[in-house]
């Protein structure tokens, strides 16, 4: 083949490839709907039911997050070699997303939506308070704190130091969540 019919060929297999793939891009970056219920969310088969897809958000979460308590420093780790589902790729989610998995209007039974199939524990027996990598300035202006989604009655967010204190990591897979923010 000649060189111009080579790359004829290969800008043609290219924008097939955009063309198919624009669809699926859309559909899992889905930010603009509202999902009621349980149609909100799938537990994933292909991850043997151990993830489940927000088909409000295109977020892929653990079904069931670690119970351990850890430090924020530890966060990148503790994500980066999940095995959830027999998949790797989880990551440390931001503040925005955690969050996007509240539901203000059940403050009194958790927080999050009413047909959720997630399974983070009972406060009761374990802490409902999860790691996001977002960082917090908080004043004095120093990038010592991230912020903590809390999914426990009456919860919601607050900031805490990153070197103290431990809370829960909740992983999830997708694109790039990073704050840009994250040193320390």
């Amino acid at each position: 083949m000649n060189a111009r019919l080579t790359t004829a060929v290969r800008a043609a297999f290219v924008a097939m490839l955009v063309v198919q793939a624009a669809p699926l891009l859309a559909q899992s970056q889905s930010w603009d709907q509202k999902f009621a219920g349980a149609n909100r969310f799938k537990v994933l088969s292909d991850f043997n039911n151990e993830a489940v897809l927000d088909r409000e958000t295109g977020l892929v979460w653990e079904k069931t997050p670690e119970t351990a308590l850890g430090g924020w420093a530890f966060i990148d780790d503790e994500c980066f070699s999940r095995f959830t589902g027999g998949r790797q790729g989880w990551r440390p989610p931001t503040l925005e997303e955690v969050l996007s998995l509240m539901d203000p209007l059940q403050n009194f039974t958790g927080k999050l939506p009413v047909g959720h199939p997630f399974e983070i524990g009972d406060s009761r027996a374990t802490s409902l308070q999860f790691w996001t990598m977002t960082s917090a300035i908080v004043l004095p202006a120093t990038n010592d704190y991230a912020y903590v989604a809390n999914f426990e009655p009456g919860g919601s967010f607050f900031a805490d130091p990153k070197i103290s204190v431990t809370h829960r990591f909740w992983c999830v897979r997708s694109g790039h969540g990073y704050d840009g923010n994250n040193a320390k």
